[in-house]
C-alpha cells in the first residue's frame, strides 16, 4: 500500500476532497465546501505554530 506523506496545499484542498469522496461514493457539493473552507484558517502553520 501506498503511503503519502507531507503537506497538503490549500489550493489543492478542493480537488483532494472531491477525489476522496468520489472514492466512497459521495456526492462532494457546493455545501460541503462552504463547511470546509474557513477550516485551514484554523491551523497549526495559518497560526505559525508549524513550517
Amino acid at each position: 500500500m501506498a503511503e503519502v506523506a507531507g503537506w497538503i496545499w490549500q489550493h489543492n484542498l478542493r480537488s483532494l476532497l472531491e477525489l476522496l469522496s468520489h472514492y466512497v461514493g459521495y456526492d462532494f457539493d457546493g455545501t460541503d465546501w462552504e463547511t470546509v473552507t474557513p477550516a485551514p484558517e484554523e491551523t497549526d502553520r495559518a497560526r505559525g505554530l508549524a513550517p
